[in-house]
């Protein structure tokens, strides 16, 4: 059931994630924030995340190595404690840049194991964490592409690649 709830969520998002007329991602009156649309039509507005400049070229390496081990996770299985915990582990060593995204796709995976067998059992934000999940998602999507020339599969299903 946490797989059909985690299909929803992302499905639902997937397409209020698309913009269009109507609604979907606006710029705002800043234009460094984007507001996004739910498909329950509450918004959420977002700032950029700031840049690490203390990362140095070396820890990309093994940052890509990490990233590239999260290929493993199935986005059509549930997912798990562990999978989570994969999630925060590696953000814990990641720049802000990579380790804030990282962390906004670990809520997203513990509000699916948090969930049990009810769509009920959501929590009043779950539109706001799952918005923040596909951002992060596509953030590391191209952080995977450009960086480290690596593709994973988690982070395409929850961004609806």
């Amino acid at each position: 059931m946490r797989r059909l709830l985690l299909t929803l969520l992302a499905s639902g998002l997937a397409v209020a994630a698309c913009g269009g007329d109507d609604g979907g991602e606006t710029a705002g009156s800043d234009p460094s924030t984007t507001t996004t649309t739910a498909p329950d039509g509450s918004t959420t507005t977002t700032e950029p995340r700031p840049v690490d400049s203390t990362f140095v070229p070396e820890d990309v390496d093994a940052l890509c190595a990490d990233l590239e081990g999260l290929a493993d996770i199935d986005p059509d299985a549930d997912p798990t404690q562990a999978q989570v915990d994969r999630l925060r582990v590696i953000a814990d060593t990641a720049p802000s840049g990579v380790a804030e995204p990282l962390l906004d796709v670990a809520t997203f995976g513990q509000l699916a194991v948090d969930a049990g067998a009810t769509v009920d059992s959501l929590p009043e934000d779950a539109a706001a964490i799952q918005g923040a999940a596909v951002e992060a998602a596509t953030i590391l999507i191209a952080y995977g592409n450009e960086a480290c020339g690596i593709d994973v599969p988690l982070f395409d299903a929850i961004a609806g690649v």
